[in-house]
């Protein structure tokens, strides 16, 4: 699984507080962007682009 770079990882901790995510599931919220970004570098989908997390939602029901 590819790691977050740091500074976006750090990044995220911070949003995810200010979102009000409880604690106890920042760890499952940060799996899913690992999983995210995975899917695409493996499909060459560039994360960035919002238009990337429809193929991703699509693949997971492949594979559901």
């Amino acid at each position: 699984m590819r790691s977050v770079p740091t500074n976006f990882a750090k990044n995220y901790s911070i949003l995810l507080v200010n979102r009000g995510i409880p604690s106890r599931s920042h760890y499952h919220f940060q799996k899913w962007l690992r999983y995210y970004l995975d899917f695409c570098h493996e499909y060459q989908f560039m994360s960035s682009d919002k238009d990337s997390l429809p193929h991703f939602v699509r693949k997971l029901h492949e594979w559901g």
